[in-house]
């Protein structure tokens, strides 16, 4: 007869659970794992924090550069329809465009979203509110009475901001004295930091902006050709 060998069995299961522990991980390579793990996503949490952050910042920016280059338009939209209004009723007749450095009212053809028409058109630059060292432009306007002497405030629309968060901004008039009621051809010219009771329009004003990013003075013509005076034609809305 053949002999059979009975198969030699491991003494209370110490083979088995050798092999078992082999098989899995143990705790210390466990922790490794985790510790790694959230230094991943440690790093990928800040470069989408910091992505965010870029992405807001640029959004802020180009926002702030629309509005910015809207004021502009606008701004030398206004200056350039400035109108060679007169208050008749006035002793001296001036002209209805008086200034400093820090204020410009006008008479001028507004937007049909501002109305239209001749309106009186105030600009005024102060401080801004939450950050110091920096300034606004506001833009007011009001309805033109022909028979007044001067400009008046009665009736003004609500403040609208052209020009934000900017480190100066500043009015110049370019042209004649405007103290001398009937300057001569051969006049100096020059710019002048305020333009009060003229008989005469400035041939030039100038607003000068330091903001960031810079930004190019905004020069603008009014529609006048002559110091002394023109005829004004309203169909092409210019001196003749």
């Amino acid at each position: 007869m053949r002999s059979r060998t009975a198969p030699v069995l491991p003494v209370n299961g110490h083979q088995s659970c050798r092999q078992g522990r082999l098989s899995g991980f143990s705790l210390l390579e466990l922790l490794i794992a985790i510790t790694i793990l959230g230094f991943i996503l440690t790093l990928l949490f800040s470069a989408f924090r910091l992505a965010q952050q870029s992405w807001d910042s640029a959004e802020r920016r180009m926002a702030q550069n629309n509005q910015t280059l809207a004021g502009r338009t606008f701004l030398e939209n206004l200056l350039t329809q400035a109108y060679p209004f007169r208050w008749k009723k006035s002793p001296i007749q001036k002209f209805a465009l008086t200034g400093d450095a820090e204020h410009l009212n006008l008479v001028a053809e507004l937007p049909p979203f501002l109305g239209g028409g001749l309106q009186q058109a105030f600009l005024e630059v102060v401080p801004d509110e939450n950050e110091r060292e920096k300034f606004s432009l506001l833009f007011r306007y009001a309805p033109l009475h022909q028979d007044g002497v001067d400009f008046d405030v009665e009736s003004l629309s609500e403040e609208r901001i052209v020009i934000d968060k900017a480190k100066k901004i500043s009015f110049s008039y370019y042209g004649r004295d405007p103290a001398n009621p009937a300057p001569t051809p051969d006049a100096p010219r020059q710019w002048y930091p305020e333009w009060r009771e003229a008989r005469h329009m400035p041939l030039l004003l100038r607003i000068e902006i330091d903001n960031d990013p810079p930004w190019p003075d905004i020069y603008a013509a009014p529609a006048i050709s002559q110091e002394g005076g023109c005829r004004w034609d309203d169909f092409y809305k210019r001196c003749r």
